[in-house]
């Protein structure tokens, strides 16, 4: 019975959640909704978007330093 009381409550939960999600996501720190009611779509979802992200930012390793040339740790 609990459940249905909170239920008419739902369009003042869902505009508290579009409020929150607008105030704190930006292009360089998105918020994503995904939907969790099936692992296998969840999963290639939340995949998909790290790929996406990692190539954005064109990661490279860092240049050489050349004085550690030939140096050998044992």
């Amino acid at each position: 019975m609990g459940d249905l009381e909170v239920r008419k409550q739902w369009p003042q939960y869902m505009r508290a959640y579009e409020r929150a999600l607008a105030a704190t996501s930006s292009a360089t720190a998105p918020w994503y909704v995904v939907p969790a009611n099936d692992k296998l779509h969840r999963n290639l979802m939340i995949a998909e978007l790290l790929v996406r992200t990692l190539q954005n930012m064109k990661l490279a390793p860092p240049q050489a330093n050349s004085a550690l040339a030939g140096l050998r740790v044992e």
